[in-house]
């Protein structure tokens, strides 16, 4: 079983996350790392307002928040269960979090980390060790609309 360290998993998905923000219209593209030859499956939404469907793999204890439409996912090989989704919704970071930190705790992942820095909140669960179960939930202002956006970051057990 191999794991993707932590940085390079955080870079490759950073850069799929600027690449959906240059708005190329584009549904699914293939981003394949030259050096290890892996790839991710970076899928964006046409039209945000009427978003895409949820990863295939993500996992129970990181649904999507009821009424949030998805704009990104970011998926690896099938069956890794690892990536990220983004989606947005009109509830408030108190709302978003309070769903996330109960759907974790019932899944046996513990508080790792919450933060609040300029209207962002960050919140994040885990198993306990590199090859188990953890999410990573950040919600942000999104618009004058009151609308926020959502990213989780997650991974199951034996990702």
């Amino acid at each position: 079983m191999r794991h993707h360290s932590a940085p390079a998993f955080a870079s490759t998905l950073a850069l799929a996350l600027l690449l959906a923000a240059c708005g190329d219209n584009t549904n699914e593209t293939t981003i394949t790392d030259s050096e290890s030859g892996e790839s991710l499956t970076l899928r964006t939404a046409d039209d945000p307002d009427e978003g895409i469907a949820p990863p295939a793999d993500l996992p129970a204890f990181a649904p999507i928040y009821p009424g949030g439409v998805i704009t990104a996912s970011v998926t690896g090989k099938p069956g890794e269960a690892q990536g990220m989704v983004a989606f947005t919704t009109a509830d408030s970071a108190d709302e978003v979090i309070a769903f996330y930190r109960e759907r974790g705790k019932a899944a046996g992942l513990s508080e790792q980390g919450e933060m609040n820095m300029s209207g962002t909140r960050i919140l994040s669960m885990g198993a306990g060790d590199a090859a188990a179960a953890a999410m990573q939930v950040t919600v942000s202002p999104l618009d004058e609309e009151s609308r926020r956006m959502v990213q989780i970051v997650y991974a199951a057990q034996g990702a």
